[in-house]
């Protein structure tokens, strides 16, 4: 196993900025970081949560970010109908 460090859900909210519940709740929609289950412990890899970091980025080609958006704009017309 590699010497990446692991993360808990809280301080993985500290880390990136995002509220603990805000991350529970990605997790619930497939969204997020990739996490593992410890026993019953959630944790976080924090070269995976690097990765995923970039990937969000909009201007990154292909990027997961930009993705998600325009999905929601789709669908939020779509709601408008």
């Amino acid at each position: 196993m590699n010497d990446t460090p692991i993360l808990t859900a809280q301080e993985l909210s500290a880390y990136i900025g995002v509220p603990y519940k805000t991350l529970l709740a990605w997790r619930v929609e497939g969204f997020g970081p990739p996490a593992m289950k410890l026993g019953r412990h959630l944790r976080y890899r924090k070269a995976d949560v690097d990765q995923w970091l970039t990937e969000q980025r909009e201007d990154a080609v292909g990027g997961e970010a930009l993705a998600r958006k325009r999905a929601l704009a789709v669908q939020a017309k779509a709601d408008l109908r």
